[in-house]
């Protein structure tokens, strides 16, 4: 029997925003963009969903967060468990996800929002690991990315949101 548990493949943004508290407000419910990537989380951690990712997520959240001496060491053990976690799916960048990459942005990159422009090389790839791994969701505010639309046959481009069964009893928010 197929597992269907979603299959969701964050963007950087996500983790970056749970790990900064990012109070941007969520383009859907205007709350604070952390508290969508923390339910995320959280969904996983409960076996709620999957998650899937790509060493260049990992880079970009590693390279792009804030410094490591300022970051606290809960936040560190939390990043490492993130990406050393069994239960993480993932794929390799390789030449192949590089033209899979370039398809995709010649295919769908007139799909972005308005007034942003269209995604580039490294989110192409994001999209290309997803689109790999089987993914049902990709998640990202980026609005330079499909939002709202399919990519190839199943893969769903969104802002982050609840794409799971929530739980009975919900944790408390953080």
């Amino acid at each position: 029997m197929p597992d269907r548990t979603p299959l969701i493949y964050p963007d950087t943004c996500v983790y970056l925003d749970v790990i900064t508290r990012d109070e941007t407000p969520h383009p859907e419910t205007n709350e604070p963009r952390w508290k969508a990537g923390a339910a995320l989380f959280e969904a996983w951690l409960d076996n709620r969903i999957r998650l899937a990712t790509s060493p260049l997520v990992e880079a970009e959240v590693f390279c792009k967060s804030t410094d490591k001496r300022k970051r606290s060491s809960h936040a560190e053990e939390r990043l490492h468990s993130w990406f050393q976690a069994p239960e993480m799916r993932w794929t390799d960048i390789d030449r192949f996800i590089s033209r899979d990459a370039a398809r995709l942005r010649d295919e769908y990159g007139h799909l972005h929002r308005p007034g942003k422009r269209p995604f580039g090389g490294a989110d192409a790839v994001h999209l290309a690991a997803a689109v790999r791994l089987g993914c049902d969701f990709f998640m990202s505010y980026d609005g330079g990315l499909p939002i709202g639309h399919t990519v190839g046959k199943k893969l769903k481009v969104c802002y982050p949101r609840a794409e799971w069964d929530q739980a009975l009893f919900p944790r408390p928010s953080t």
